[in-house]
């Protein structure tokens, strides 16, 4: 190791492990390939798995040094919590067991920090990438830009807000010593605990470094837990993280709760919109007590505006608009990759 990266910093990388044989050698992999050498692995296995994850991590360890600990999970958000108290490194980083991972993932990362000390925390960008498209993903990281820039704390709460930053922990590297001291952790659910950590990350830092370089290949798996949540069942399951993220920023940002709680109803029409024919549609925003499709605060798009004023005028011809616009308008969706054309 060089001693330039004993001054820089351990990090700490944790990975939740629950029956993650079929991937989790290939994500350790990249890690050990890293470019960085300085960082420990902590693998907060699920002792409910049926696999042979833990065989497979202990045979990995006798060549590559883990820290396994091993315990029983009531979600991810607790196996997260788990390897973050075993951490020991300056920083730390939460990955995900079936990914894919540049080799410059941390020094990217860690020399923003070296550059800019006074941060707490730096993201990067990634390639979401399905198990067929993988090779094709990895082009587009390969040219992806090695820029980077400082956003202040509204400027990357809103980008978090428009999907510009992903609300995903693997894109985050942050001091221990700031998670600690503003208690950042992440709830005790599975379904939109990253969401909840994201926003603490910001809402607690005056400024943040963001890499544009895409570091990070998400890879959908058809066993992924993204996999279980549909477009039916999407608002109930983000409840809970919706509830705690509007809750966390009622008191010292109230604008950007009322602006958070607006998206994720444009965002549930929107999929409603791609979903049902339009009797459905309109007994689907009933149901959910949607009445209006508010406008945001701050950093509104020209699209959204022109939807919010169809909307009020009718509901009607907004559903026919957008259905006819359909291409443009599940981007703008959490799911509209999984609705096909």
């Amino acid at each position: 190791m060089e001693t330039s990266e004993k001054s820089l910093g351990k990090i700490s990388i944790i990975i939740p492990a629950y029956n993650a044989a079929k991937f989790i050698e290939t994500t350790l992999n990249n890690l050990f390939a890293q470019t960085y050498h300085n960082f420990e692995i902590i693998i907060a296995y699920d002792e409910k798995s049926t696999d042979n994850t833990l065989s497979l991590l202990q045979k990995i360890n006798e060549i590559h040094p883990l820290t396994i600990d091993i315990g029983k999970d009531t979600s991810s958000g607790t196996a997260r919590n788990r390897g973050f108290q075993l951490a020991k490194g300056e920083y730390v980083i939460f990955v995900d067991a079936d990914d894919e991972i540049h080799p410059e993932y941390l020094r990217t990362m860690i020399t923003i920090f070296q550059t800019h000390p006074g941060l707490n925390v730096v993201c990067c960008d990634y390639v979401k990438v399905f198990e067929s498209t993988i090779d094709e993903g990895w082009q587009i990281v390969e040219n992806s830009p090695t820029t980077y820039n400082l956003l202040q704390r509204e400027e990357a709460l809103y980008m978090l807000l428009w999907k510009k930053i992903a609300n995903v922990p693997w894109l985050f590297l942050a001091k221990r010593q700031y998670l600690i001291d503003n208690d950042i952790s992440f709830p005790n659910y599975s379904f939109g605990d990253d969401v909840v950590y994201a926003h603490k990350l910001i809402a607690n830092s005056e400024k943040i470094g963001r890499s544009d370089k895409k570091l990070y290949l998400f890879i959908m798996h058809e066993t992924s837990i993204t996999h279980t949540v549909t477009p039916e069942n999407w608002w109930m399951r983000y409840e809970k993280s919706r509830n705690d993220v509007i809750n966390y920023f009622q008191k010292t940002d109230p604008i950007y709760s009322e602006d958070y709680l607006a998206m994720m109803k444009r965002e549930l029409i929107y999929t409603s919109v791609l979903l049902y024919d339009y009797p459905e549609f309109k007994h689907e925003i009933i149901k959910q007590n949607i009445s209006d499709l508010p406008m945001l605060h701050k950093h509104d798009k020209y699209l959204y505006q022109l939807s919010v004023i169809c909307f009020r005028i009718s509901k009607w011809a907004f559903y026919h608009l957008a259905k006819f616009t359909a291409r443009w308008m599940k981007n703008l969706t959490p799911m509209g990759k999984k609705l096909g054309n």
